[in-house]
């Protein structure tokens, strides 16, 4: 069993050139332990919502991932909100996560301070 590595795959998060084999068809022959901590986010968040959940409690749920795709989690989180009623909780300090939420709950100093994106 392998990990992927830059010789295979063009870059070390496996979005290569096109024609490469993809980090996916191989997901099964990669160690845990040799997993990037990007492949292992991924699979905390598809482990997550396998079992299609009411409640989802995500600690930074974006954290080591690229920009793509944490706007591709944060869009399939969104969807599930809408079409199936998944409750997503969020502790994060990405912008990005926040600026998406319907709701937004800050804590400070051990107090709990509420603030209403929309309004912001």
């Amino acid at each position: 069993m392998t990990a992927p590595t830059t010789t295979d795959y063009g870059s070390t998060d496996g979005d290569g050139p096109a024609g490469a084999e993809s980090p996916a068809a191989n997901a099964l022959e990669v160690l845990p332990s040799r997993s990037t901590d990007r492949q292992r986010q991924r699979v905390a968040i598809a482990r997550a919502l396998i079992t299609n959940p009411e409640l989802v409690l995500a600690d930074e749920p974006t954290a080591n991932l690229d920009s793509k795709t944490s706007q591709q989690i944060i869009t399939l989180m969104q969807r599930l909100n809408q079409e199936k009623g998944v409750t997503f909780v969020f502790s994060t300090h990405d912008p990005r996560v926040t600026q998406n939420a319907k709701r937004v709950v800050y804590i400070a100093d051990g107090k709990i301070v509420e603030r209403n994106p929309m309004t912001a």
